[in-house]
């Protein structure tokens, strides 16, 4: 489990996360995160659960990431920018 709660994250920081490759959680709620620097959960095919809880730079452009984890069960976004469509376009 990694959980930077709060933080402010760079994408120098973000793209640190690459090296988890093992990673099974998550938590990235109330953060500066961006759903482009969200790239780096490509490197992360185990990732289960994840959470953006209140991280306000996330809306739409973070799905192609999103659908591109085989084994996410749990995610949760709420007090996103993420719209409800884009979330029913990653669960077909």
């Amino acid at each position: 489990v990694v959980m930077l709660l709060g933080e402010l994250l760079l994408a120098a920081g973000i793209a640190r996360l690459r090296t988890l490759s093992l990673l099974r959680d998550l938590n990235l709620s109330n953060t500066q995160v961006t759903g482009e620097s969200l790239a780096v959960l490509a490197s992360m095919p185990l990732l289960e659960r994840l959470t953006l809880w209140k991280a306000k730079n996330i809306g739409d452009a973070v799905v192609p990431y999103l659908t591109a984890l085989p084994q996410l069960s749990l995610l949760d976004v709420s007090e996103t920018k993420l719209t409800e469509s884009a979330v029913d376009a990653r669960a077909r």
